[in-house]
Formats: C-alpha cells, sequence, structure tokens
C-alpha cells in the first residue's frame, strides 16, 4: 500500500500581535518548533499556537493519516521538551537573510486576510503656497465690488471716505462733495424792523460749520407763528440770496468759521410774534 502523502501549510498565529502564519512542518522541525513573528518580531513556539481547525488537505490513503498522526506526536514531544533557553543556544545564529534564518521571518498569506490590514504609506501633501496669494486676490476683488456698488453710501461715511480719496485718483471716479446739515450751527439770530423801510424786517444771523471738512452752504428757512403755533408766514433762501460781500465767492462753507449774513422781508403782520430759523 503506497504511504506517500501530501500536507497542506500549518498556520499559527502570533500571540503577541495576533497575526496568522503559513509554516510548514520541515520549518518547525528544524527550529524545534520556535518561530519568529514577521511583523512584530516575537519569537514564540509555533507548536503551542497552532490553528488545528485550518482547513487542510489530505490523501484518503488510510496509512499516510495514521503515518501523519504518528509525525505530528512525534513533533509536539520533541519540541514541548526542549527549554527555550537550550532552544535558543542549540539553534544557529540567523544570518541577514530571511531565507537562511533557523527561525525564520514568515511573511503572511499572499492572498488578502481578514486578520491583517496592510498599511499604506502615501507621499506627504504638497504644500500649497498658491493659495494664499489666490485668496488675499479674491479678498480684494470682493472688497473693491463692495466698494463699487455701495460708492453712494460709503463714500458720505467718514470711516470710508479716506478710503475712497485714495483710490479715486486711480481709478478716475469723482468724490461728491461731504455734507452734514447736523454739524452747521446759527448763531445770534436777530428779526428787527428796519429803519429806512416801512412794512419791512431785517434778518440778521451767523452760521458756523462745525464739521472737520468744507460743506455746501445750506437752505434756510424763515417760520413766523402765532401765539397758537399756527403758522403765519414762511420763505426758503438759497446761498445766493442770503450770501453777501466776500461771502459771495465762497463755494464751500469754511470749517470753523462764522459766516454773518442780513436779509430783508416783508413784515408778516402783528400775529407773527415767534420767528425761527431752520437749515435744511
Amino acid at each position: 500500500m503506497d504511504s506517500s502523502f501530501e500536507l497542506d501549510p500549518l498556520t499559527t498565529a502570533c500571540p503577541h500581535c495576533g497575526r496568522r502564519f503559513r509554516v510548514t512542518e520541515a520549518q518547525l522541525q528544524k527550529a524545534r518548533g520556535r518561530v519568529r513573528c514577521g511583523g512584530c518580531g516575537t519569537v514564540f513556539d509555533g507548536v503551542d499556537h497552532l490553528i488545528l481547525d485550518t482547513p487542510r488537505t489530505y490523501t484518503t490513503n488510510l496509512d499516510a493519516e495514521r503515518a501523519l498522526d504518528e509525525l505530528l506526536a512525534e513533533l509536539l514531544e520533541d519540541t514541548r521538551i526542549v527549554p527555550v533557553a537550550a532552544a535558543a543556544s542549540a539553534a544557529p545564529a540567523a544570518p541577514a537573510e530571511p531565507a537562511a534564518s533557523a527561525e525564520p521571518d514568515l511573511m503572511p498569506p499572499q492572498r488578502p486576510s481578514p486578520f491583517t490590514e496592510p498599511v499604506v504609506f502615501g507621499r506627504p501633501p504638497r504644500r500649497r503656497l498658491w493659495i494664499w496669494p489666490l485668496l488675499v486676490v479674491g479678498a480684494l476683488a470682493v472688497a473693491a465690488q463692495v466698494l463699487w456698488y455701495r460708492f453712494d453710501v460709503l463714500v458720505r461715511d467718514p470711516a470710508w471716505r479716506p478710503v475712497y480719496e485714495t483710490v479715486c485718483p486711480w481709478v478716475g471716479c469723482t468724490l461728491p462733495v461731504q455734507r452734514d446739515i447736523r454739524r452747521v450751527r446759527t448763531r445770534n439770530l436777530m428779526v428787527r424792523a428796519h429803519e429806512s423801510e416801512p412794512g419791512r424786517l431785517l434778518v440778521q444771523a451767523m452760521i458756523i460749520n462745525e464739521a472737520d471738512f468744507p460743506q455746501p452752504f445750506p437752505t434756510l428757512e424763515l417760520r413766523f407763528t402765532a401765539l397758537s403755533g399756527t403758522l403765519v408766514a414762511g420763505h426758503r433762501f438759497q446761498p445766493a440770496e442770503y450770501l453777501g460781500g466776500d461771502a459771495r465767492q465762497l463755494e464751500l462753507m469754511p470749517i470753523g468759521t462764522p459766516v454773518q449774513f442780513e436779509l430783508e422781508i416783508a413784515d408778516p403782520g402783528e400775529d407773527a410774534v415767534n420767528y425761527h430759523l431752520q437749515l435744511r
């Protein structure tokens, strides 16, 4: 009866990292059961950590199965009685090449295994230095659009006015004149009868630009009311009507310089007991 048989490689597991490896009986006999993990380098008893439920293929020859049982029993007996120190001293020194090592570095199976996952080391990411200039250009473009579409509003804002004063000479835009009527004050308002012309009144006052920029002269609205508050008479005067002397040559109100004016108007009558000057 033919006693030849063919065995599949056994599977042993590293007790340290849990990786599984294929190993043959010849390798275990040669190293007296000692193997070294190719993953973490741990030396362990490969026979003690055999995974016996790994599927193996045997011949149907009964003598071959009996011979296999005897061989495995002999292998287990030989490897378990050898102390670790004796096994280490008895094994020849491992050369640099793994193929000639008495304690072979057993590589994991070539097929994908659920027990191990390959670690892929990619190239370090390149520094994208171009992204910062691109972000700066994009931010400037957005800011330019905001300044352009909100020109009429922002150009009158004291916080944004210097920006437009810097940019407009380069892009050819014209700055509108700043105007803040709230910063114009009236002083020394007086209404009295005309000395030489009966039925007429003289209105004298002073206006001052308290803003930090020159601005157009305002429109003056003079109103007369009765005791009940009812409007009796009123009139609006444009700058060309109330400015006189050197003030006629001014296009804008100077900063902090009082400008005096005098108006002649018709007397609104005895019911006009109160008067009020408003700037527009």
